[in-house]
């Protein structure tokens, strides 16, 4: 007699067997829907901080290219850019739902000038975007250059 044709292979799983381990798939479940969230909130943060340093590298280079003034306005919902310096709004940028300002205070204007070099800023800014889950940042030096 075969070990593959025993009566115990031959009946499959009971109900109580199948509902023992989905209870226990779901407790293990359970666990990681929190992380899921945290890990969620931390790329949204991530997400427009990354927005923001491509959009001054981009400005920086175009003030550069172009041999003007190029101002960024921050504002509650987000940022604003200005080419040229003349007081019209050339373009702009709204944070996501949940994010918001570090202390929900937006960071002083910036002005890339024609060099790249930013007026309006001491030696070095931090730009900080918060939501409940984390919070990211960017500094800004005198010359122009943008780190996370």
């Amino acid at each position: 007699m075969s070990i593959f044709n025993s009566i115990y292979y031959d009946r499959g799983v009971s109900i109580i067997e199948m509902l023992v381990t989905l209870s226990i798939s779901a407790v293990l479940a359970s666990f990681s829907v929190p992380s899921l969230a945290t890990f969620y909130g931390q790329m949204q943060a991530s997400d427009d901080l990354r927005k923001l340093t491509y959009t001054l590298s981009e400005l920086r280079s175009e003030a550069v290219r172009m041999k003007i003034n190029i101002r960024i306005a921050f504002n509650e919902q987000g940022y604003e850019w200005d080419i040229g310096d003349d007081g019209s709004i050339d373009g702009n940028k709204t944070l996501l739902p949940t994010s918001s300002w570090q202390n929900d205070t937006p960071p002083t204007d910036i002005l890339f000038n024609g060099l790249g070099v930013v007026r309006g800023i001491g030696s070095e800014t931090t730009v900080t975007i918060s939501n409940r889950e984390s919070e990211r940042s960017c500094k800004i030096n005198s010359n122009g250059y943008i780190s996370i």
